[in-house]
């Protein structure tokens, strides 16, 4: 199985930057730390139900593996949403994953935290948390975005 996560990083996908929240950032923080996608995305309208119908899919994935201090360390990705673009609250997550025993985690580059539909209802604002618990992440990136549903990957959430 990791090498069929491992081929996944590897498909040709045209992604349109608007529709980026990360690419290739870095997931590297100190304990207990959150680091918020380099774009937040913008639907143009308070009430976007951009998920209904024939769904977006939001994927977030591993483009370089991560670096741990600790067997303790997790790390959990979280879609926020927002009406203001200041004050954001959770909408979906994915299990904190222990990135030294989740065997899914080792696998490294490739490694698909969630590649899911986006929720119909949601706010104007969206964004990427990372959060860190236990012990710092040295190295390691991904990359998150939104697309129609041309990237196959596991959902693991």
């Amino acid at each position: 199985m990791n090498d069929v996560l491992r081929a996944l990083a590897n498909i040709a996908l045209v992604i349109d930057s608007k529709q980026e929240f990360a690419d290739a950032q870095s997931c590297a923080g100190s304990i207990s730390g959150a680091n918020y996608s380099s774009n937040i995305l913008d639907a143009g309208v308070a009430d976007p139900n951009s998920g209904a119908g024939s769904p977006v899919w939001l994927a977030c994935y591993l483009t370089a593996s991560m670096t741990t201090g600790s067997a303790t360390s997790t790390v959990q990705f979280i879609l926020q949403d927002s009406d203001d673009n200041s004050t954001f609250t959770e909408l979906i997550k994915t299990k904190a994953f222990n990135m030294s025993a989740d065997e899914p985690a080792r696998a490294g580059v490739g490694f698909i935290f969630f590649n899911i539909p986006l929720p119909a209802q949601h706010k104007r604002y969206l964004r990427i948390a990372r959060v860190i618990v236990a012990t710092a992440i040295a190295a390691g990136t991904y990359e998150a975005f939104l697309h129609n549903g041309g990237f196959k990957g596991v959902p693991v959430v």
